[in-house]
C-alpha cells in the first residue's frame, strides 16, 4: 500500500492588498481563531499552517501574509510564484485600498502568467472591516457592497465581505477560495504530478532517463 496515498494536498494561499486593510487579522482569525487589535504592520511576510476539510477530504494549507507597503512589493510578488490561491483584500472604509484593486489584479496577471503548472492562481475579492458600518463612532463605510460586487464581476472573480474583528465570514472566505482551487482542477494536477514523481522514483529511473544498475 502506498504510504503517501492519504497525504493531504499541500496548498499555498496568500493574502494580498494594501497595508492596514486587515490581511494579518483575517489570517490569524482563520488559523488561530483570535483577533489582534494592535494594528501591527507586516514587514516582508509571515505564515501560518492549517489543516482543513472540504467535502470530507483533507487539505494542508500554508497561509502567507504579505506586506502591503509599496517598498515591499518586490518581496510580495516573489511569493506569487507557485501560489494556488489569493485573497485580494481591501478595507470598506478606505477608498484608496479599493481603488488599488486594478493595480493588484494587473500584478497578479503579470507575475503568474508563466506559472510552471500553466494554471494561474484562483482569486477572490474580500471587503474587510464590515463591522465598522455599525461601530460606536458611526458608519465609517465608504465602499458599498454593490461596488465591491461590481469590481469582482469586472474581473470575473468571487466576492465576499468580512470582519476579522467579529469573525464574520472569515472562515467562509478561505473555504470559498479553497473550493475555487479544488473546482479548478489544480489539486488533481498537483496530486498527479506527485504520483508521477513517486512512480518514477519507484521504477529506478534517474533524472537522466537511465535505469539504475542493480549491481
Amino acid at each position: 500500500m502506498n504510504p503517501n496515498a492519504n497525504t493531504s494536498p499541500k496548498l499555498k494561499i496568500l493574502t494580498i492588498g494594501n497595508s492596514a486593510v486587515g490581511k494579518t487579522c483575517l489570517l490569524y482569525m482563520f488559523a488561530d481563531g483570535g483577533f489582534n487589535d494592535s494594528h501591527l504592520i507586516t514587514f516582508g511576510f509571515d505564515y501560518k499552517k492549517k489543516e482543513v476539510e472540504l467535502n470530507g477530504k483533507p487539505y494542508s494549507i500554508t497561509l502567507w501574509d504579505t506586506a502591503g507597503q509599496e517598498r515591499f512589493h518586490t518581496i510580495t510578488f516573489a511569493y506569487f510564484r507557485g501560489c494556488h490561491g489569493m485573497l485580494l483584500v481591501y478595507d470598506v472604509t478606505n477608498e484608496k485600498s479599493f481603488e488599488k484593486i486594478e493595480y493588484w489584479m494587473k500584478k497578479i496577471k503579470e507575475k503568474t502568467e508563466n506559472t510552471p503548472s500553466g494554471a494561474p492562481p484562483q482569486v477572490i475579492l474580500v471587503g474587510n472591516k464590515s463591522d465598522l458600518e455599525n461601530s460606536l463612532t458611526g458608519n465609517q463605510r465608504v465602499i458599498s457592497y454593490e461596488q465591491g460586487l461590481a469590481a469582482a464581476k469586472k474581473h470575473g472573480i468571487e466576492f465576499i465581505e468580512t470582519s476579522a474583528k467579529t469573525n464574520k465570514n472569515v472562515e467562509e472566505a478561505f473555504m470559498l477560495l479553497l473550493k475555487k482551487i479544488v473546482d479548478s482542477g489544480m489539486v488533481d494536477t498537483l496530486q498527479n504530478g506527485q504520483r508521477g514523481q513517486q512512480l518514477r522514483g519507484a521504477s529506478g529511473v534517474n533524472n537522466g532517463g537511465q535505469k539504475k544498475s542493480c549491481c
